[in-house]
């Protein structure tokens, strides 16, 4: 092959594979494949970019083809503009802080304290928008004032079993549990086994079976909580729990699983779904919502959730994947995320956990502390 020929072939191999790339890009981007949802659009339309660039760049080089050079230079301005974004999801937003994080240690502060009071027990809410309603009567509890407050979201696809559950409670502690496609069964059997080690939790759960289903565990000494589905629900359902108490320190909390955009047929539902979710509860004062939003920073309707901040782009962690969990986090697509009203709260630390049990999702773990007790030390930052 004449050197032309190859310097052509290799431009048209970059070009080719550069635009199937920018091609699921902009699929993820406009939610039309299963596929490219698949894809952190981003990355994949920055990677997209630089390839057809170059290729375009190859083909155009020594000035024969004066347009393919024009329109590979182009699009390498394009890949370094999205390379900016990225750089700048990295860094952390004002008003919130990077920090270091480890399990509990002898001596430190139990985050839940016990009682004797009985473990309210949740109940699945009948089919439509109705109450997800408690079980058993208990009296009414007075929350606590936590000076940091511990969420956790997994997605366990309905195939991980509550002891593994509990050991995740028992090393991280957190104060709400989002369990999407999670069943009442594994729900309730969790909690149980918490109930027996001091740890007690309500628990709730809406949707359908197994992996239909949205679960929240709530822990007991945050108060008492008013737990209904969200009005239209979601297929999968969605939880929204305030509380009894209106000086509570956790006023509302959202445990969500929208649609996913598994198959052409479920767009406009997966769309609709998640631009709802979001425009319904994002200016709930105090709020906290959790789950698997089954969408990226880059789809619309969390490029921008104000007063409401997605925790992980609030410390710099805006690009950490959590799904598939078959593949490293920083090649995975970050679907799984908490949002707070950065009027209440300030995110001091979020990590997205170790694949764990059958899940394809790897856990995540946001730490907040309220506006009002934000005066703590500063703890260690993340190397």
């Amino acid at each position: 092959m004449s050197p032309v020929a190859a310097r052509v072939a290799e431009g048209a191999v970059g070009v080719a594979v550069g635009s199937a790339l920018v091609a699921q890009a902009a699929g993820a981007s406009g939610a039309r494949t299963g596929v490219a949802h698949a894809l952190a659009f981003r990355r994949v339309l920055a990677a997209g970019c630089v390839l057809t660039g170059a290729g375009l760049l190859r083909l155009g080089r020594g000035g024969s083809r004066p347009l393919p050079a024009a329109l590979g230079s182009a699009l390498l301005a394009a890949a370094a503009a999205h390379g900016v974004v990225l750089a700048a999801r990295a860094r952390p937003l004002p008003g919130h802080r990077r920090v270091g994080g480890r399990p509990p240690r002898p001596g430190d502060p139990t985050p839940h304290p016990t009682g004797d009071r009985p473990l309210l027990r949740g109940a699945e809410p009948a089919v439509g928008p109705t109450a997800a309603t408690p079980g058993a009567s208990h009296p009414a509890g007075v929350a606590s004032r936590p000076a940091v407050v511990t969420v956790m979201t997994f997605n366990t696809l309905a195939l991980v079993e509550p002891v593994t559950l509990v050991r995740l409670v028992e090393r991280h502690g957190p104060d709400v549990l989002v369990l999407p496609e999670t069943g009442a069964g594994t729900a309730r059997r969790t909690a149980e086994l918490l109930a027996t080690r001091d740890r007690p939790y309500r628990w709730f759960a809406a949707g359908g079976p197994g992996a239909l289903s949205t679960a929240l565990l709530l822990a007991e000494h945050l108060g008492d909580y008013t737990v209904t589905e969200l009005d239209p629900p979601t297929r999968m359902g969605t939880l929204v729990a305030r509380a009894v108490d209106p000086s509570s320190p956790l006023p509302v909390v959202v445990a969500a699983h929208p649609e996913a955009p598994g198959a052409l047929r479920l767009m406009d539902r997966w769309r609709s779904e998640g631009e709802r979710l979001v425009a319904a509860v994002k200016a709930e004062p105090g709020l906290v919502l959790a789950g698997d939003l089954n969408a990226t920073l880059d789809h619309p309707w969390l490029r921008r959730p104000g007063p409401a901040v997605d925790a992980a782009r609030a410390v710099g962690h805006g690009d950490h994947g959590t799904w598939p969990a078959a593949v490293p986090s920083a090649v995975s697509t970050p679907i799984d995320h908490v949002l707070v009203d950065t009027r209440a709260w300030r995110v001091v630390e979020h990590r997205v956990l170790p694949a764990t049990g059958r899940s394809d999702h790897r856990p995540v773990l946001v730490r907040i502390t309220p506006r009002a007790v934000d005066a703590a030390p500063e703890p260690r930052a993340v190397p």
